[in-house]
């Protein structure tokens, strides 16, 4: 694991819209960039990895006016082309070691148009037919004078969403809402220039993205990570000044795996976690280190966070994922007609942080209006504190009941067994829907009836998984989120023996 540690000083009369914090090389980096010929309202396309270079090109790039178009590294050769032409790029600008640096000229140009004969010299970085490439270098320290932002473009974020239900949408994020985002962040977080956070979150997701923007409005210090590695994180966590990361559950788990019993370091105040569930026996193990989890609910047409629990709220507000941030609305609606405080709905937003829309060939199609259905399903109580029932899309209907995968999947990980679980629908004839696990052993695969008499004796009958199967580990998108997509395709056909008194289809394994 590299570490890359960034210490941001006060920018020098920056403009009403400035972050008051600028990183080391990030003006180098604007000047590189503006030297190479990126001009306001160019569309650059970004592949990132985590490490100080890219941190200053995410904060260089909007003072040139540009707009940022963020590709996942952890993408395949045919998705990341397929996002490249869509995205419609002026430049793709990319690390060494970032899979967009091996795409080929070819492959990043629009179809239809006619290629070059490769017998001719070219330069590489300016093919005629598709985005001049850069590669993410560090810029020269001597050249590190402050740059102005441009004013003569609105420059922009766009972020694929995950796409855990179906093909990724580019959502375009203007920067005057991402800025807005981190400052409420800042506000809500209580950041100052006294603490220091570190990032394990991918820099081309929006939660790592969002982080680094944090720091520039805050002045944290900041310690970006190339990969998770939970004991080398924890070594970090106990011998730097640290007071903030952000995780996903997952890499809280393994974490406290890791720690085996000690304490978290006293100076560390917040455990940010965001991008799924968070179960309550997870929350729990954190608390009894000395920290209870800040449970996060975000999405990136909100420009990440939406609503955050502070640690001194979660003795009276376990499950919840805390009140909305300062200047976010957050509604609970079904269809038309508001719902009633404690009852589950669809969660809407709407404030300064929201997104303008998702585009079609680097142009807006789909704009949002003022509120945003955000597809997710959740309640309000007396307090205004949001607990997340699930995705809509994940919802289970059997036999008329509702059925949240998240508060199935919570009692599924309490088996001394169960290392992680997934819930899915799966089609059922009399019932429409039934419950069907995916699951991650801890160490033995516990028998099949063992397995049935627990669920048994700990869920409700309609939410008890009727069949279920044993994976190495659960698929996850961009920044460690649960892939559900193609989970119920696993349980097409039964592979083993039903157990007696169950019937024939319900059982696999």
């Amino acid at each position: 694991m590299t570490l890359g540690w960034l210490r941001p000083t006060r920018r020098p009369d920056p403009g009403e819209d400035d972050p008051p914090w600028i990183f080391p090389g990030e003006s180098a980096a604007a000047r590189a960039f503006s030297r190479a010929g990126i001009r306001p309202g160019d569309r650059v396309g970004l592949g990132l990895v985590n490490d100080a270079v890219a941190a200053a090109a995410l904060a260089g790039l909007p003072r040139l006016g540009a707009t940022m178009v963020l590709f996942n590294h952890r993408l395949a050769h045919a998705e990341l082309r397929d996002q490249v032409l869509r995205a419609h790029l002026d430049w793709l600008l990319a690390a060494p070691d970032h899979p967009a640096a091996a795409l080929t000229d070819e492959e990043i140009s629009p179809p239809g148009l006619e290629l070059p004969d490769p017998r001719e010299p070219r330069s590489v970085l300016s093919p005629p037919t598709g985005p001049r490439r850069l590669t993410l270098a560090p810029a020269p320290a001597y050249d590190d004078a402050p740059v102005r932002s441009s004013s003569l473009a609105d420059p922009a974020l766009v972020l694929f969403t995950s796409g855990t239900s179906g093909r990724p949408k580019a959502a375009r994020l203007p920067m005057l809402a991402v800025n807005r985002a981190a400052q409420a962040a800042v506000t809500h977080l209580g950041l100052t220039p006294e603490d220091g956070w570190c990032c394990p979150l991918p820099l081309d997701h929006i939660g790592g993205a969002a982080t680094v923007l944090r720091a520039a409005w805050s002045g944290c210090g900041l310690w970006i990570t190339s990969r998770f590695e939970a004991a080398e994180i924890n070594h970090l966590l106990d011998a730097e000044p640290i007071t903030g990361i952000s995780v996903v559950p997952t890499m809280l788990a393994r974490l406290i795996d890791d720690r085996a019993g000690r304490p978290w370091p006293r100076r560390l105040r917040c455990l940010l976690t965001g991008g799924g569930p968070l179960d309550a026996d997870l929350a729990r193990r954190s608390a009894d280190l000395g920290l209870a989890p800040s449970q996060t609910y975000g999405l990136t047409e909100a420009c990440s966070q939406v609503a955050t629990l502070l640690p001194s709220e979660y003795t009276a507000h376990p499950t919840s994922a805390g009140r909305p941030l300062p200047g976010v609305r957050l509604r609970i609606r079904n269809g038309d007609l508001p719902v009633a405080n404690g009852t589950i709905g669809q969660i809407e937003i709407a404030g300064p942080t929201l997104f303008a829309g998702y585009e079609s060939d680097g142009e807006l199609g789909e704009i949002t209006g003022a509120w945003f259905a955000t597809g997710d399903l959740g309640s309000l109580n007396d307090d205004g504190f949001v607990t997340i029932a699930c995705r809509r899309d994940d919802l289970i209907l059997s036999g008329g009941e509702n059925i949240y995968p998240a508060e199935v999947e919570a009692v599924l990980v309490r088996h001394p067994a169960i290392a992680a679980a997934a819930v899915v629908g799966l089609a059922d004839p009399a019932w429409g829907q039934s419950v069907a696990a995916v699951l991650v052993a801890k160490t033995v695969i516990p028998d099949d009836a063992e397995l049935a008499t627990w669920m048994q004796a700990n869920l409700s009958g309609y939410k008890r998984p009727r069949r279920w199967l044993w994976v190495e580990a659960l698929p996850t998108g961009p920044g460690g989120k649960l892939a559900r997509a193609g989970l119920a395709d696993r349980f097409a056909v039964p592979t083993r023996p039903p157990l007696a008194g169950w019937d024939p289809a319900e059982i696999k394994r």
